[in-house]
C-alpha cells in the first residue's frame, strides 16, 4: 500500500515538473491578482502586517502555480507541436521544377543572399539551358515543401566562380551546361536550397527528404562511375551546419570571396554517396520520384 502511495506521489511530482513552465505563469498571474486584491483593500481602509500581505500572496501564488503545472504537465507529455505537425505532409512527390515553382522556390531563397540575390527570371533561363537541373519536393496538398538545383558550368566559368570572383547574380544562361554536357563535367554546383518553414518538426523532415531526393537524383541523372566534386556556398548558419554534418569540407573561406560566404566541397563517389546514404536511410516510402534519367 505504501508503495503504491509513493509512487502515485512521483508520478504527481512528475507531471508538475513537466508542466513547471505553465506553473510558472500561474503563479506570476496569481501573485498579481492577490497584490491587486491586497492593494484595493489598503486603499479601502483595511490594514495588515507585512507577513498578512506576503501569504496572502504567495499562498494563491503556490497554490495556481501548482495547479496549473499539474494539468499542463499531462498534456505536455507529448509535445503539442508533434500532435499538430507529425503526417501532415503526407507522402512526398519529387519531380522536376515548373515555371511556377521554380519562381516560388527562388523567392524563398531572396532573404538569404540579399544583394547578391538572382531575379527569377534569370533563374529561368539556367532552367531553359538545362530543364532537368532543378528539382521541386511537394507534399500531398501539392505545397511546395522544398527545392535545390544541380548544374553545370562552363569550364571557363567554374574556377572564377568557386573562388568567389564570379558571383551567381554573374552568372547567365549561357554560363550553364545543357544536361548532356554538364554530365561530362567533373564539378557541379549545388544552388537554391530552400526548405520551407525549417525551424519546425515538419522542416526537418523535409530536410532530410530532400537529401535522400538528391542522392536519387545525382545517381539517377549522373551516375556515380565518374568521381565528380559538388562545391555549394553557405548563405546561412543553418546552411553551413547542414553541409557540414553531410560531410563537406571549406575549400574556400568568405574573406576572399565577394559574396563573403564560405564554399562547401565534396567529392561524390560510389563510396562517399553510400556513406550519407546509409546516415540518412532508404526513404522511399515517405517520398516518390517522378523525375527519370534523361535520354541526353
Amino acid at each position: 500500500m505504501r508503495s503504491k502511495r509513493l509512487s502515485a506521489v512521483k508520478r504527481t511530482l512528475l507531471r508538475v515538473k513537466m508542466g513547471r513552465k505553465a506553473g510558472f505563469v500561474g503563479a506570476g498571474v496569481g501573485a498579481t491578482i492577490s497584490a491587486t486584491t491586497m492593494q484595493l483593500l489598503n486603499i479601502a481602509h483595511y490594514k495588515f502586517s507585512v507577513g498578512q500581505m506576503s501569504a496572502s500572496v504567495l499562498a494563491p501564488a503556490v497554490i495556481l502555480g501548482i495547479a496549473r503545472a499539474f494539468r499542463h504537465g499531462y498534456v505536455s507529455m507529448i509535445p503539442k507541436a508533434l500532435c499538430d505537425e507529425i503526417g501532415s505532409d503526407g507522402k512526398y512527390t519529387a519531380s522536376f521544377c515548373s515555371e511556377q515553382q521554380l519562381r516560388e522556390a527562388n523567392d524563398l531563397t531572396l532573404p538569404y543572399y540579399g544583394v547578391e540575390a538572382v531575379p527569377s527570371d534569370v533563374v529561368l533561363q539556367w532552367q531553359l539551358r538545362n530543364p532537368n537541373a532543378f528539382v521541386a519536393i511537394t507534399n500531398q496538398q501539392r505545397e511546395l515543401c522544398a527545392s535545390f538545383g544541380i548544374i553545370g558550368l562552363r569550364d571557363e566559368c567554374v574556377g572564377p566562380h568557386m573562388r568567389g570572383q564570379v558571383v551567381d547574380s554573374d552568372l547567365t544562361a549561357a554560363d550553364v551546361l545543357p544536361h548532356g554536357e554538364a554530365k561530362m563535367s567533373r564539378r557541379l554546383y549545388i544552388s537554391g536550397v530552400i526548405v520551407r518553414d525549417p525551424g519546425s518538426l515538419v522542416g526537418r523532415r523535409r530536410a532530410a527528404v530532400m537529401i535522400w531526393v538528391m542522392l536519387m537524383y545525382s545517381k539517377i541523372l549522373y551516375g556515380l562511375r565518374t568521381k565528380r566534386t559538388l562545391y555549394a556556398i553557405a548563405v546561412s548558419p543553418d546552411a553551413r551546419r547542414l553541409l557540414v554534418k553531410m560531410g563537406f569540407v571549406v575549400c574556400i573561406h568568405g574573406s576572399s570571396r565577394r559574396d563573403h560566404c564560405d564554399l562547401f566541397t565534396y567529392d561524390l563517389t560510389q563510396e562517399s554517396w553510400r556513406a550519407i546514404r546509409e546516415r540518412v536511410g532508404d526513404l522511399s516510402p515517405m517520398c516518390s520520384l517522378a523525375f527519370t534519367r534523361p535520354d541526353s
